[in-house]
C-alpha cells in the first residue's frame, strides 16, 4: 500500500478505534456484536483494505494489517478479532482467486459493499480438525449446495459471506477439501448453541447448522489445503498475535496509569 493510501487507512483506523473503545465495555457486558465499531470500520473502507488494488481494494500488506489489528486491539478485543478473522479470509481471495473470472465479481462485490466475511472451517464430526471434512459440496448444474454442522461460526449471524470448507464432492476423501463462499442471502443458519464466554464476547461465535445453495462461481478455484497452508493459517496467526499485542498494550497502559495515580496520592517519605 502506498504512503498516501496507508496514511488514509491509519486515519480511518484511528476513528474506528475511538468508536470501538467507546462501546467496548457495553459490548463485553452485553456479549453483543460491536455494530458501532464495525460501522466505523466500514466507513473507513477497512474491510476491503487487503483486497487487490486492481479490483478496487487497498492492497495492504500483512504487516500493515497487523498494525491495524494492534491499534484496534488496544480499543476493543472483539472488534480487533473480527477484523483479523475477516482479513484472514479476504487474503485467501487475493492470493488464490483474484485472477479467476468467476471470483473476480465476488471480490468486487465485497469491495463495493465493504462486506464482512466469516468462516466455517470446523465441523462437529471432525473434532475441530480443520484439515478434514465430513460434509460435501453437491453440484446441480450452475448451482452448488452445502449443509454443514459447525460448532463455531464467529459473527456468522452478522456476516455478509461465510467461507465454508467441505469435501469437493460426496466421493472425495475427507482431506480433499474446497472452500465455498456462502452469501448471506443464499444461506440459512440454524443455531445449535449459545455464546457465553469470559472474553471476546462480542465475536458472537455460537454453533450453527449452515445450509447454503448458491452459484458454482462462489467455489474458490484452489484446493483448501493449499489455501490454508500458504495463506490462511500464516495470516491468521500473525493477525491474531497482533490483536493479543494490542490487548497487552492496553493492559500495560491501564496499569501504568493506575500506578501513577496511586503514586500521586501517596506522599513520598523522607528519612
Amino acid at each position: 500500500m502506498g504512503a498516501p493510501l496507508w496514511n488514509q487507512s491509519l486515519s480511518g483506523t484511528g476513528v474506528a478505534a475511538k468508536v470501538a473503545a467507546e462501546y467496548a465495555d457495553t459490548v463485553d457486558c452485553e456479549g453483543r456484536f460491536p455494530s458501532e465499531a464495525l460501522d466505523a470500520v466500514r466507513s473507513a473502507k477497512l474491510l476491503s483494505v487487503s483486497l487487490p488494488r486492481e479490483l478496487g481494494g487497498g492492497g495492504a500488506s500483512v504487516s500493515e494489517l497487523a498494525a491495524t489489528c494492534r491499534m484496534l486491539g488496544r480499543a476493543c478485543s472483539s472488534t480487533a478479532m473480527i477484523f483479523a478473522m475477516h482479513h484472514s479470509q479476504a487474503l485467501c481471495l487475493r492470493f488464490h482467486s483474484s485472477s479467476d473470472p468467476g471470483t473476480q465479481s465476488l471480490i468486487e462485490d465485497i469491495v463495493t459493499g465493504e462486506k464482512l466475511i466469516a468462516s466455517a472451517t470446523t465441523e462437529i464430526t471432525t473434532g475441530g480438525a480443520v484439515g478434514s471434512s465430513t460434509c460435501a459440496v453437491v453440484r446441480d448444474g450452475d448451482q452448488v449446495s452445502l449443509e454443514k454442522n459447525a460448532p463455531v461460526i464467529s459473527y456468522g449471524k452478522y456476516a455478509d459471506y461465510i467461507f465454508a470448507t467441505a469435501r469437493k464432492n460426496s466421493d472425495s476423501p475427507s482431506t480433499d477439501q474446497v472452500m465455498l463462499a456462502c452469501p448471506a442471502e443464499d444461506t440459512e443458519l440454524e443455531p445449535t448453541s449459545e455464546w457465553h464466554t469470559l472474553g471476546l464476547r462480542g465475536t458472537c461465535s455460537p454453533g450453527f447448522v449452515l445450509r447454503a445453495r448458491t452459484s458454482v462461481t462462489n467455489l474458490l478455484p484452489v484446493d483448501y489445503a493449499t489455501i490454508s497452508s500458504h495463506t490462511m493459517l500464516p495470516a491468521c496467526h500473525v493477525l491474531w498475535a497482533s490483536v493479543w499485542l494490542g490487548i497487552a498494550d492496553a493492559a500495560m497502559e491501564k496499569a501504568r496509569a493506575q500506578v501513577r495515580k496511586t503514586a500521586r496520592r501517596t506522599p513520598i517519605p523522607f528519612s
